[in-house]
């Protein structure tokens, strides 16, 4: 990892948007400190990352005193503050808001895959984590990547882009790389597969997901998903 005193990111590699940051440092060569905090051993929950993230999440980042969470806070950041390519984050008003686009609904939609991965690895987290219908996030996981290839990748390349990666593809990246770890069915979705074969083209890509891709050998997945 490349390393400088000003820039600090707080993540893990198992957590998708911590890696989506990660993306973004590496393939722009942001310098930083990557400080690792680890949510399943409790590590988010010490006073001093409270320091840091209040909300006790990862990411975060520290610089110069400066403190963030929130991924796509974090991403937008450091589009805004790096010198880095402005395809990440346009700044034409339409671009940009083709970005923000996807990012808004993302959250709400996207995220939920993690839901169905969770729920299949239930072996790896406490026993009233758990608290919804498998069928239910089953359903949800299925949409969010209809919608992907639908919608989003049906006259393009990429997810807010017709020619070059942007935030919102390594957000969305991130994510589903997580049902890669369970039985989850990409056939059903062809746009969806040229496209993520497309990114994991991309050596950097490939380098901060081999965390996750170690973890799936210790995975026993739930019968019910």
């Amino acid at each position: 990892m490349a390393e400088s005193s000003s820039l600090k990111v707080y993540g893990d590699y198992l957590s998708q948007p911590s890696r989506a940051v990660l993306c973004l440092c590496l393939l722009n060569n942001i310098p930083f400190k990557f400080v690792e905090t680890r949510p399943m051993a409790g590590q988010h929950l010490t006073q001093d990352f409270k320091k840091i993230n209040p909300l006790r999440k990862v990411p975060a980042i520290e610089e110069d005193g400066f403190t963030l969470g929130e991924s796509t806070a974090i991403l937008k950041y450091l589009c805004n503050s790096k010198n880095i390519p402005e395809h990440w984050y346009p700044n034409d008003p339409k671009k940009r808001a083709l970005v923000d686009q996807y990012l808004d609904w993302h959250h709400s939609n996207t995220r939920k895959c993690n839901l169905y991965f969770i729920g299949v690895n239930a072996q790896f987290y406490p026993k009233d984590f758990i608290t919804w219908d498998p069928a239910q996030i089953k359903k949800e996981a299925y949409q969010a990547v209809k919608v992907i290839n639908d919608v989003f990748l049906k006259d393009r390349k990429f997810i807010a882009s017709d020619d070059e990666m942007t935030i919102a593809d390594l957000c969305a990246l991130c994510e589903l790389a997580q049902l890669h770890m369970t039985r989850f069915d990409f056939s059903k979705f062809p746009k969806v597969q040229e496209w993520m074969k497309r990114m994991f083209e991309n050596k950097v890509i490939q380098k901060v997901h081999v965390p996750l891709f170690k973890f799936k050998e210790k995975l026993v997945q739930h019968p019910r998903l």
